[in-house]
């Protein structure tokens, strides 16, 4: 009894915690997890069966729909998932010595809750401490910093530099899908050498402030923005929220060149005269009452709008002038 509880318990439990891993370990969306997981009502009402026969056909169906479950990006068994599970299986030997079986699937979401908890100031304390490091070294080594940005193809485009440019230079790139920033701090104090003349590094996003949070680390001098797409909404909540979020790559920033990918629908344009924040918003409302435009964000120490969309360069060319401001075209 106790062996099929405990079977369970661990795909339950890998469940949860690669839906907080997905999410960056953001607590508010392990809270909200439990509504993803379609068939948890069952396996709660089948513990609590006292009929063997039908108790254990509901978690047999259970434990069937956890194995055919799959995910984008598999567990990552890091540290920080280690010390849950550390914590984890504490409060299961309490629970074992201590209480009835047959609640003890019920509890699981609870217990890990209260793991990830604990775990809380241990983590903060571990990260301040590694992000502190890691700063530290970039600073001293200063390399040349490109960051990729975009809802999709990071990885890919992250690789494919770093195979054209560690043929002349001393080239770091952060590990696999390493875009969170202890993942990114993890591979700078590990892996980047002393004499790096490029790093290449990937900014994940999926929820307001991800960016800025990883402009506290790398300060980029090239800023590359593979795509937006529509992701992300349960937390992003509207696609214009994602373009404001991938775009403070650029924001407050003289010394980053954008890039954007030629097979986008998003369109620089050089606009010169802007030299306020009155300025932007102005040419921000202009442009995006045009025809066919989507999302628009001005970089001021670029004198450039990023136009997400597909309107016409003309309309655009006449929504500048008329403003007062001088447009010189795509760039």
């Amino acid at each position: 009894n106790y062996l099929l509880y405990l079977i369970i318990s661990i795909f339950i439990v890998n469940r949860f915690l690669t839906f907080f891993q997905q999410n960056h370990y953001h607590l508010n969306f392990y809270l909200n997890s439990y509504k993803y997981f379609h068939y948890y009502d069952l396996l709660l009402f089948g513990s609590l069966i006292q009929n063997l026969i039908v108790k254990y056909l509901l978690l047999l169906f259970y434990f069937i729909m956890l194995i055919k479950e799959k995910y984008i990006v598999k567990l990552k068994i890091t540290a920080r998932i280690k010390r849950i599970y550390i914590i984890l299986l504490m409060l299961i030997i309490i629970h074992i010595v201590f209480l009835e079986s047959n609640y003890f699937l019920i509890l699981n979401f609870i217990y890990l809750y209260i793991s990830i908890l604990i775990a809380i100031p241990v983590e903060k304390s571990i990260g301040l401490y590694y992000l502190k490091k890691a700063k530290e070294k970039l600073k001293k080594i200063n390399p040349l910093n490109i960051v990729i940005t975009g809802s999709a193809g990071k990885t890919s485009v992250k690789n494919y530099l770093y195979e054209i440019l560690s043929k002349k230079h001393i080239t770091f790139m952060t590990p696999l899908s390493y875009n969170t920033p202890l993942g990114i701090a993890r591979s700078i104090n590990e892996t980047m050498n002393v004499k790096t003349e490029v790093a290449i590094f990937e900014f994940g996003a999926s929820h307001k402030n991800d960016i800025s949070k990883l402009l506290k680390i790398v300060k980029p001098n090239i800023g590359i923005i593979t795509n937006i797409l529509p992701q992300h909404l349960k937390t992003f909540k509207k696609i214009e929220n994602v373009f404001n979020e991938k775009l403070k790559l650029f924001k407050n920033s003289r010394d980053v060149t954008p890039v954007a990918s030629s097979d986008d629908n998003q369109v620089i344009y050089r606009i010169d005269g802007m030299s306020c924040n009155h300025c932007k918003n102005s040419v921000e409302k202009a442009i995006r009452g045009l025809e066919n435009v989507e999302n628009v964000e001005v970089v001021l120490g670029k004198k450039e709008a990023v136009v997400t969309g597909k309107p016409s360069d003309e309309d655009v060319k006449k929504a500048v002038e008329d403003l007062g401001f001088e447009f010189k075209g795509r760039k």
